[in-house]
């Protein structure tokens, strides 16, 4: 490559592979429309392959047909959901003669550490890529760049984003320019190993035997201290004081009998003895042979599974995404700017929209009414509480109100251009002035 910040995402360490990655299901993303403005915005502003007139021995096919970039956010344990929030864009080159991707690590890296000083809230939940389709380049992008070098640099810079994240829940999003079936759709994904299914099952087998002769041993050892434990009290039965009566009345026939009892104990004792001591001979006979120890089985591949993704924006995104998607085109390309409309024009839009709703509701009621439609309780309790946080005001006040908001809103557009108008004639006069009056340039 041309610089040596540029790394290929193929070279994989064979010694740090990652682990197995869990699967999770449940896992949703919702992603913001301005992460998707966003990367639009970046496939417009790609570089391009097309020869230039002043760099004739550039390489051809230097970069790539899609862009790839980093995605932030955080996750909503309560709904298990990962929100994102922000995207940033990575320079990305293709290696000539293997034609895998080559992404910028350095500015990756910088983009982390930024974006954690000015959104601590936030961390690093995965990558974008431009396509709906995932294809073998996909996995070490992945593993590589995300997994292996910025996890743990966004672990370590975004200790206020609540938990880390595990990585079966990074994300991979495809977002599709090519609108396909006159549709704009994105997808997001997550990778999970696939392990060799013999491996698993010898692993399995090597973990039940190693508990069940921990739990052998352990047993071994409750019944060991029992036994020893049932001679201390035998014993203490036996071995008893004798009483003043029975040294008094001439005790050597108690002394005998105390005699054949310690010995008749002393025998039970040794009977007792080699009975315990042949159980933990056959228990050592069991364990004689060593278990042979199992490495955990290392994955053999990894896929992308897809998760539900949606699109989740807050009330000022919706009212300025609302204000973009109604606002008209100012050309018939598809990707032509749209003009803001003006403030008479939105206010226009929007009670014409506020009639059609009423119309809506009007209708309804009066199908409810005359028995048309089956009527809803909780619906009619949300019109009765609209319309009672309405004033209630007689037409002619109605219309006076809206007339002098109106006019006092005119003003301010009137106003407005006026000063407009006034700064446009300034600067003209200002850029004429130097050239027609002789000596103000030089006052000035």
């Amino acid at each position: 490559m041309h610089s040596s910040t540029f790394e290929l995402n193929d070279t994989i360490d064979d010694d740090k592979k990652s682990p197995s990655l869990s699967q999770n299901a449940s896992l949703q993303c919702n992603v913001s429309p301005l992460v998707i403005m966003s990367i639009l915005n970046h496939y417009q502003r790609r570089p391009s392959n097309k020869p230039h007139k002043q760099r004739n021995n550039a390489p051809k096919g230097l970069y790539p047909s899609f862009v790839i970039g980093l995605l932030f956010g955080h996750k909503d344990n309560q709904t298990n959901a990962l929100i994102v929030n922000d995207a940033f864009g990575l320079e990305t080159q293709l290696d000539p003669e293997s034609k895998a991707v080559a992404v910028k690590l350095d500015n990756a890296k910088k983009a982390v550490i930024l974006h954690s000083i000015a959104h601590p809230n936030d961390r690093l939940v995965g990558w974008y890529r431009t396509g709906l389709t995932v294809d073998l380049q996909s996995i070490p992008i992945h593993n590589t760049i995300i997994l292996k070098n910025l996890q743990a640099l966004s672990n370590q810079r975004s200790k206020n984003a609540g938990p880390e994240l595990d990585e079966s829940e990074y994300v991979h999003l495809c977002v599709d320019t090519q609108l396909k079936n006159d549709k704009f759709s994105i997808k997001a994904f997550t990778i999970y190993a696939m392990n060799d299914p013999l491996q698993e099952l010898e692993y399995q087998n090597y973990l039940k035997e190693k508990k069940r002769r921990e739990r052998l041993a352990k047993n071994q050892k409750t019944q060991t201290s029992k036994s020893a434990k049932s001679r201390k009290r035998r014993r203490g039965k036996v071995v008893s004081t004798p009483t003043a009566k029975s040294q008094t009345d001439g005790g050597a026939g108690d002394d005998a009998k105390n005699k054949e009892k310690e010995k008749e104990s002393d025998n039970k004792d040794a009977a007792t003895s080699t009975e315990q001591s042949s159980q933990p001979q056959q228990a050592q006979q069991v364990e004689l042979e060593p278990l042979e120890e199992v490495e955990k089985p290392m994955p053999v591949f990894h896929r992308f599974k897809e998760v539900p993704t949606m699109y989740h924006a807050a009330e000022p995104e919706r009212i300025g995404l609302d204000m973009i998607i109604e606002s008209p085109p100012e050309g018939t390309a598809l990707d032509s700017p749209s003009t803001l409309m003006s403030d008479t024009n939105h206010l226009e839009n929007v009670l014409q929209l506020l009639l059609e709703n009423l119309e809506q509701v009007e209708s309804y009621v009066v199908q409810v009414l005359t028995g048309n439609a089956e009527g809803d309780e909780s619906l009619g309790w949300l019109i009765g509480d609209a319309l009672s946080s309405v004033p209630n005001l007689s037409p002619q006040k109605f219309e006076q109100i809206i007339s002098d908001r109106l006019q006092d809103f005119l003003m301010m557009v009137y106003l407005g251009k006026m000063t407009k108008a006034q700064l446009m004639v300034a600067d003209k006069i200002n850029k004429v002035l130097p050239s027609t009056v002789p000596g103000f340039a030089d006052n000035k």
